[in-house]
């Protein structure tokens, strides 16, 4: 590690990092991030276990390379999609914006619940599935659609 120091010591002195503006705010971000888990591995008993949630792959293998031989630690990889307007059969349409917000519409795509299922692909099952955090319903002739919440999680592990 102290190589790593030094090293990242000369590209901050001679400004090598010109190219990568991130460069610093990376550091950080994983020095912060080992702190916490070494706050988190001195804080678990041998009996119990830490579950990392990330969004992506990559973040939990950020995670990964910090608590690496620790098997107290579970990972799982989520994506969660809010304010879906599904119904009982695929539909577009187009929406309005109410003239004393705005002048416009645009085209709005309403999808069959079934079909949300499938969205990631077989490594992804709905873990929780409830009305959205913002309540929206458009009613057609032959149904009605509503705003709902989807909460897949990874299940390749």
């Amino acid at each position: 590690m102290k190589y790593d120091e030094e090293l990242n010591n000369i590209i901050f002195k001679y400004k090598l990092d010109d190219g990568y503006p991130l460069f610093q705010k990376k550091i950080s971000a994983e020095k912060y991030i080992h702190r916490l888990i070494c706050q988190w591995k001195a804080a678990l008993n041998e009996d119990q276990k830490m579950l990392c949630i990330a969004a992506t792959e990559d973040q939990i293998l950020h995670i990964r390379f910090y608590t690496y031989g620790d098997d107290r630690f579970d990972y799982i990889t989520y994506v969660i999609l809010d304010r879906l307007l599904v119904s009982n059969r695929r539909r577009i349409c187009v929406e309005t914006v109410p003239e004393e917000i705005y002048l416009a519409s645009y085209p709005l795509t309403i999808f069959d619940k079934d079909e949300v299922f499938g969205f990631l692909g077989e490594d992804y099952r709905v873990v929780e599935s409830d009305s959205s955090s913002v309540e929206e319903e458009a009613y057609f002739v032959d149904g009605k659609a509503e705003s709902r919440f989807f909460v897949f999680a990874c299940t390749d592990r």
